[in-house]
């Protein structure tokens, strides 16, 4: 992946949400699920379908940091669709509480 993003013009982030912890093991070879993740091409870059949010920004540069390449990009597009994210801390997922939308 590393070698992908570094010769790309665009790159995709794709925010989970909290029904994909399946999709979640699977990147971290944890856990394969029992089908593939499926992407879609949305505007120039690569996206996992059904996720929470999705982002795609423009290569503007890369830095080395040890052992991490930290990509840096211009956001260009962003679709959401609602719902709760996957959250994953301290080597577990958890959930947020009281998600009320704010009132004016």
């Amino acid at each position: 992946m590393h070698d992908l993003l570094l010769g790309a013009d665009r790159f995709g982030v794709s925010v989970l949400n909290a029904a994909q912890q399946e999709v979640s093991s699977h990147f971290a070879n944890q856990a394969r699920a029992p089908e593939a993740p499926r992407f879609s091409h949305q505007w120039g870059a690569p996206v996992l379908q059904q996720a929470l949010t999705r982002i795609v920004a423009a290569h503007e540069s890369h830095h080395d940091c040890g052992d991490h390449t930290l990509f840096v990009g211009r956001v260009e597009q962003v679709g959401h669709e609602g719902g709760p994210p996957l959250l994953h801390f301290g080597g577990r997922y958890h959930r947020l509480a009281g998600l009320e939308p704010a009132t004016a």
